[in-house]
């Protein structure tokens, strides 16, 4: 179920009665307990989210990463999901979906149309590993402010639901997989922490003044999560800075072999047990770990 009007505003008490009145009319007559949705805009936090969070059972606001001049800040996906899991806390929701909501909606400066695959593949990725539990793309349809660019954000969006939903199957890595930090990573060049800007005129009609007050913050620039799934260890790595990093990867049982969990292809482990990486800036990594008598 989604809820209309969206963006409503959680300092607005007519409006809070209406989404309790709303989410409550649904689970009294919907006998699938269907998920209740409601998008909240760009500049919402923590706190503004919470209310909301109270309510319905997706909780999700826009991370319109190009549309609202965060283009050269994209760790600010990674706090748009932070933001959804902390206001899940605070509303004492446990099975509440937090969701990424990312963008296919804007053409880019022609000089940037070679980016666009490695924003999307930063974005879903960095936005799944930051805790969301799936995707949901705004939008598909060939809209007029991205017609010329629309190709190019499908298809990057199209490989990613491969990867996730194809005979790879990471998005079970997300769900289901555990959370672990065994393995070990040490950045050896690049930066560590990234400015982004809070706030903005985006969605201003629905957004508070605070909400809207820009500000700058420090957060980190590189972002790893560990997975047991299966016989296997799962780790993603993404660089949200605008330049190149080195990283290195150690702490795998001695056992091991390893493979690109996006490809396939093996991985070869140096003897010296330490897995050297580089990425570019928007860069993602994933490799899969095994142990050498697990089934192929």
């Amino acid at each position: 179920w989604a809820v209309t009007p969206e963006e409503l505003r959680p300092w607005k008490k007519a409006e809070m009665d209406y989404l309790k009145t709303v989410c409550d009319t649904i689970r009294q007559n919907d006998p699938q307990h269907r998920p209740i949705y409601l998008y909240n805009p760009n500049h919402r936090d923590a706190q503004t989210l919470a209310p909301i969070a109270r309510q319905v059972d997706v909780v999700a606001k826009g991370a319109y990463v190009n549309s609202t001049d965060h283009q050269n800040e994209r760790a600010w996906v990674r706090w748009s999901v932070e933001q959804e899991i902390e206001a899940i806390r605070a509303a004492g929701r446990t099975n509440a979906i937090p969701l990424l909501n990312p963008e296919l909606c804007k053409d880019p400066a022609p000089s940037e149309d070679e980016k666009i695959r490695a924003w999307v593949r930063h974005d879903v990725y960095l936005g799944l590993v930051s805790g969301a539990k799936g995707v949901l793309i705004w939008s598909l349809y060939p809209r007029e402010e991205v017609r010329r660019t629309w190709r190019l954000w499908y298809d990057a969006y199209a490989e990613c639901g491969r990867e996730l939903n194809g005979p790879r199957g990471l998005a079970q890595v997300f769900l289901f997989g555990e959370r672990r930090s065994d393995l070990k990573i040490r950045q050896a060049e690049g930066e560590s922490v990234v400015p982004i800007t809070l706030g903005g005129k985006v969605e201003a009609g629905t957004t508070s003044v605070a909400e809207r007050a820009p500000r700058k913050i420090m957060v980190p620039a590189w972002t790893s999560a560990e997975y047991a799934y299966g016989d296997s260890r799962w780790l993603f790595l993404i660089n949200s800075a605008n330049t190149p990093g080195r990283f290195v990867i150690s702490g795998w049982p001695p056992d091991s072999r390893a493979k690109n969990a996006f490809t396939g292809v093996a991985i070869p482990l140096p003897e010296a047990g330490k897995l050297p990486v580089n990425l570019a800036a928007c860069g993602v990594y994933a490799v899969c770990f095994s142990n050498n008598n697990a089934s192929q």
